[in-house]
């Protein structure tokens, strides 16, 4: 894939072919953008709710990567706070929307320069 043709879809469907790791509940279906213990970092596939920040970041898990984060933080856009509640713990979640083209560069997908 050239630079100026990444979307949502391309990138999301990348990230599954060269191996990143795809989990599916009953509502979703997400990627993980390193191996993680508890969700820090995924994608969300398109067609969800989801779309306007697929990107979500958590970074108060102890498997957060200031290191993964570091690689990805230029490619977004814009971000805003949510709170989820997992078995009764709460959690903060950033939302994000992201350059595609800078997104899939950062994440060294196949075609990126």
């Amino acid at each position: 894939m050239s630079e100026g043709n990444w979307n949502h879809e391309t990138v999301y469907n990348a990230l599954v072919d060269h191996g990143f790791r795809e989990l599916t509940t009953e509502n979703n279906r997400y990627v993980q953008l390193y191996d993680q213990a508890t969700n820090c970092a995924i994608l969300y596939a398109p067609g969800r709710a989801t779309n306007a920040s697929p990107l979500h970041l958590n970074p108060g898990e102890d498997s957060w990567s200031p290191a993964e984060f570091r690689r990805i933080r230029a490619t977004i856009v814009a971000v805003k706070g949510q709170r989820k509640s997992d078995k009764d713990q709460p959690r903060a979640f950033l939302l994000c929307q992201v350059n595609w083209d800078q997104f899939a560069h950062a994440l060294s997908l196949p075609g990126t320069r």
